[in-house]
């Protein structure tokens, strides 16, 4: 968190996992929970950077791995961002593996 704070960004006062910084006059938001981040912006560039800064400041610590795309796994949830300004969240694999749909669907070959 220090290494965002030095970087500008605001936390946010209701959420401290959440921090904001206006860049190229688009908000920046990266959220975390312990070391999974999630990092947003209109441009992928400006998120690539941002990327690049953290590797180089912590990758030696272990190795970074980024995943951009247009449906994303995020701490149990599916991020699905297909259509242009939404975005839709569920968490059907989180919930099937909880409920032992997961294992029911290999022993039956579903």
């Amino acid at each position: 968190m220090d290494t965002l704070l030095d970087w500008v960004f605001k936390l946010n006062p209701y959420d401290k996992c959440v921090t904001n910084k206006k860049i190229n006059s688009k908000q920046c938001t990266i959220i975390w929970h312990v070391d999974d981040l999630k990092i947003s912006h209109v441009k992928k560039k400006v998120v690539d950077e941002i990327i690049t800064y953290l590797s180089n400041k912590f990758g030696s610590v272990g190795p970074l791995t980024a995943t951009s795309s247009k449906v994303l796994e995020y701490l149990g949830m599916t991020m699905a961002y297909t259509s242009k300004g939404n975005v839709k969240i569920s968490m059907y694999k989180c919930l099937d593996k909880m409920l032992g749909y997961e294992q029911f669907n290999k022993d039956t070959g579903s």
